[in-house]
């Protein structure tokens, strides 16, 4: 982590100012240390070289969104595909009465941030080396730049360019994942001078990081391991955000939009690539999951998206359908008004 990121990073739950406390730097990084909020006096660790501001319950664990709107236990093993059989099984009333009376609380981390610390650093020290790219054909589909190709290639390089085409200097990729749109992003895009990615999944902030770093652009970027829905980010920090996929595996697509706004410069863009209509996997009617999704505040398809950003303040500047190899996608460019 870069000293520098500081200025943009903030306290998630007041958005206070953080300063770095036992600080062990390398090359003048920190490596590890405490970044306490010096408004409230949360505590955030940063774990071999990446800052984490999660909500307790997600540091190591992630929720299915179907699970998380039911209120089933973090580490519940998954029923089916992001848990539809779950849902198939409960019957759609039953799941928006059970839905209905929950709501989205974050916990903060404890005062402590060591006791994540220690759970996490094995882990970090294996993914922060590189050695998780080095099997089962990992470097090959993953440290390939540019891409070659595969499944929606044309999409995927669609999407790239539309980013691409904002002009943006500072970018933040929301719901990250593994890093494999934001890191192409980078590689293509020369004009990027500020790169943050956000993702909520621990194990993947040490590998787009390393990502980052064999396409020799880990000097502009910083992984953050943060939750959308309460971004440790100051408002107005970033030019453009995008989204690659990612929205199917969101519960709180309101809360995401008010925070993506939220950290947007005025006249900012929001670029989005998403399936036009939720996922079924054909476990249930679309007709169905998009019912539930409403009433629980999940991706319910391309129109609820599009009204649900212009609530929030964005404007739609352009849409475009696509047919992919399995459903239509939509490539869907928002500005901040």
């Amino acid at each position: 982590m870069q000293s520098s990121a500081l200025e943009y990073i903030r306290c998630p739950e007041c958005r206070g100012h953080l300063s770095i406390h036992l600080a062990a730097k390398r090359n003048g990084d920190i490596r590890s240390g405490t970044m306490k909020c010096t408004e409230c006096s949360n505590q955030y660790p940063v774990i071999m070289g990446r800052p984490v501001l999660l909500p307790n319950a997600a540091v190591n664990t992630w929720q299915a969104p179907v699970d998380e709107a039911l209120g089933v236990m973090p580490g519940t093993p998954v029923n089916g595909l992001l848990s539809l059989n779950r849902l198939k099984e409960i019957g759609i009333d039953r799941a928006i009465e059970q839905s209905g009376s929950r709501c989205i609380k974050s916990e903060m981390i404890e005062s402590d941030p060591n006791a994540v610390t220690k759970e996490m650093l094995g882990k970090a020290r294996y993914l922060d080396s590189g050695e998780w790219f080095k099997h089962k054909g990992r470097a090959k589909r993953l440290l390939t730049f540019p891409a070659e190709g595969g499944v929606n290639y044309d999409i995927f390089r669609e999407f790239m360019n539309t980013v691409q085409s904002t002009k943006t200097r500072d970018l933040i990729d929301l719901l990250s994942g593994g890093g494999y749109g934001v890191t192409h992003q980078a590689f293509q895009n020369r004009e990027l001078r500020r790169i943050a990615a956000v993702e909520r999944d621990m194990k993947c902030l040490w590998n787009i990081q390393y990502r980052f770093k064999h396409i020799r652009r880990s000097s502009i970027s910083e992984a953050i391991g943060g939750d959308v829905r309460r971004l440790p980010i100051g408002s107005e920090s970033f030019d453009t955000a995008m989204t690659l996929q990612g929205l199917t595996e969101l519960h709180g697509i309101s809360g995401f939009l008010r925070e993506a706004y939220r950290v947007l410069k005025q006249d900012g863009y929001y670029v989005a690539l998403y399936s036009e209509d939720p996922v079924t996997f054909d476990i249930l009617p679309v007709s169905d999951l998009r019912k539930f999704a409403l009433a629980a505040d999940l991706y319910a398809g391309h129109e609820q998206f599009i009204s649900a950003a212009e609530k929030t303040g964005f404007r739609v500047i352009s849409t475009e359908a696509l047919e992919g190899t399995r459903a239509i996608k939509r490539i869907t460019v928002f500005r901040k008004m």
